[in-house]
């Protein structure tokens, strides 16, 4: 291989539905850790349940989609 066919860089993509996913793992640990006293419930719950009706959005928007 010539320094001009240099192999291409295989990097991270920004891939929208692994961050959504991340952020949800978040929320869930947050809330964990809020449910032994180290945090507000409340606002971790509220956060986990507006995640979740995002994730029902994102669903029902590619459901109509594929259809």
């Amino acid at each position: 291989m010539t320094k001009k066919e240099l192999p291409m860089k295989i990097g991270m993509e920004n891939d929208p539905v692994e961050n959504f996913d991340r952020e949800q793992e978040r929320a869930i640990a947050a809330a964990v850790q809020a449910q032994f006293g180290k945090g507000d419930l409340r606002e971790a719950l509220r956060r986990v349940d507006r995640l979740a009706e995002r994730r029902l959005e994102m669903n029902e928007k590619i459901s109509r989609i594929c259809a």
